[in-house]
């Protein structure tokens, strides 16, 4: 890049009889000629010709500050001192210098737009009801019967964890959901979705107790629409119900204060 400081009839007209002192154009037709020529190594470079000295310029850059997701007016304003602050400076002599900023940059930005998209995801979501259904209680129980070690044998036999999705009307939303664990351990059951369950059940919270209290039969619940599942049908079809103790007053007067 040349800068000429010459003295032509432009100059002229902006500083008047003082473009006279100015080099003769000609001098920056020999910078010119050395530049082209083919011994001359220089690239990128900018060279001023200015009164009777032909200098070259470099750019310096700062740190400056990084221009975050949440980049604000207020941020510059706040950071004024270090936005001029040139103790550790870089100087830059191509464009493709300043790439590896921008690259770094631009990958920190878009980690920063995951995590806000990823809460406001969680925000958006609604919070699972902690009471309020009467599946709770039937959960509690067998959570406490799986803690007593009672149920150890299941883990063995049956090897899978399933997933429950409990509604409160058949075309509502899921309000709660629960996975019991006979797969690990002694088994346990976790209010909260599994990432990798066998099965899933998705069904009402009253169609849930009813099946819990024997009133209502898993097939029958199946073949009438009221329980849909999802995932391996062969571990789906090891789950029923009289696989736990039936949800009796006396069953949950025993494990549910042996549990508290």
């Amino acid at each position: 890049m040349i800068i000429p400081h010459v003295h032509t009839r432009l100059t002229e007209q902006k500083v008047g009889q003082q473009a006279q002192n100015l080099p003769d154009p000609k001098v920056v037709g020999e910078v010119i000629t050395f530049l082209c020529h083919e011994s001359c190594g220089e690239n990128g470079s900018c060279f001023e010709i200015n009164q009777q000295r032909v200098q070259a310029l470099r750019y310096e850059r700062n740190e400056g500050l990084g221009l975050n997701f949440d980049f604000k007016a207020e941020t510059v304003r706040q950071n004024r001192q270090k936005l001029n602050d040139y103790s550790n400076p870089e100087y830059p002599q191509i464009v493709a210098d300043t790439m590896p900023r921008v690259i770094e940059n631009a990958t920190k930005n878009k980690e920063k737009l995951e995590e806000e998209r990823a809460k406001q995801t969680q925000q958006s979501q609604p919070a699972e009801q902690e009471s309020d259904l009467k599946s709770d209680e039937h959960f509690s129980m067998i959570g406490a019967f799986l803690d007593s070690g009672e149920g150890k044998k299941l883990v063995a036999e049956i090897n899978a964890i399933y997933g429950f999705e409990i509604k409160k009307t058949k075309k509502g939303e899921v309000v709660k959901t629960f996975t019991i664990d006979l797969k690990n351990g002694q088994g346990k059951v976790v209010v909260g979705k599994s990432a990798n369950p066998d099965a899933t059940f998705t069904m009402t919270d009253d169609d849930f107790d009813l099946v819990s209290i024997g009133k209502l039969n898993p097939q029958v619940a199946f073949t009438q629409g009221r329980m849909k599942i999802k995932g391996s049908m062969k571990k789906a079809s090891m789950f029923k119900p009289g696989i736990f103790p039936p949800s009796t007053p006396e069953n949950k007067a025993k494990y549910l204060k042996a549990k508290l």
